[in-house]
């Protein structure tokens, strides 16, 4: 540095304030990481959001954290605000972690599904404990706004009962209807088809009066 003279540098190298309307400001927390590829992870801390965004200020991806100081939210609720008026999904800072980051050596990093939670439980249709399911086992789904109205298979089972329909892909990308014993508002009695692929699967109910919610379960 030479004497009398600022410090380095002089000049900021790159800025970024947001795309569009989304133009956040935190005077708390929060941070910023350059990525190998050249592109920047941002901690918008105050405000539960993280954002990855390429030297050019194209946004790549946007990720606001499901979980508040009470646990984790249902999807689509947000977390509120506190009496700073941040949110109560507030992040201190975000950092990337490569896939043979020596830390993670020996530690298990298989997707785990959302975090969320959704208004939708699947139960074994027998003890009614959640758990890993079978194919060709029966499930129990509980919740609010399942079906349309209360409906019953008779002899052969339908795949839509009170105007509901449940669908389960698998890992292979497959997806299949299951059939259905009985469906109210509140609750669905299905059956998980036998050619379902073991792994990760997600179950997906979609009603004809509109309306989806979705949960994934291991196979």
């Amino acid at each position: 540095m030479t004497t009398g003279s600022a410090y380095a540098p002089n000049k900021l190298a790159w800025t970024y304030a947001g795309t569009g309307s989304e133009r956040y400001y935190d005077a708390d927390v929060s941070g910023a990481e350059r990525q190998p590829n050249g592109n920047t992870l941002i901690c918008y801390g105050t405000h539960g959001v993280l954002e990855e965004v390429t030297s050019a200020g194209e946004l790549v991806w946007k990720y606001v954290n499901p979980v508040s100081q009470t646990g984790p939210l249902q999807q689509g609720q947000t977390a509120g605000l506190d009496q700073k008026n941040q949110s109560l999904a507030a992040v201190f800072k975000v950092r990337r972690y490569a896939p043979d980051f020596p830390g993670l050596v020996g530690h298990d990093l298989t997707p785990k599904g959302p975090i969320e939670l959704y208004s939708m439980a699947l139960v074994n249709g027998a003890g009614l404990q959640v758990g890993a399911a079978a194919p060709g086992a029966i499930l129990t789904a509980f919740g609010t706004g399942l079906a349309d109205s209360t409906a019953a298979s008779s002899a052969s089972l339908s795949t839509t009962l009170g105007g509901a329909t449940v669908q389960i892909t698998d890992t292979s990308g497959t997806t299949q209807n299951c059939p259905l014993f009985y469906a109210s508002p509140t609750q669905i009695n299905l059956l998980i088809p036998s050619g379902v692929a073991l792994g990760a699967a997600t179950v997906t109910l979609k009603k004809t009066s509109g309306g989806t919610v979705w949960t994934i379960i291991s196979v």
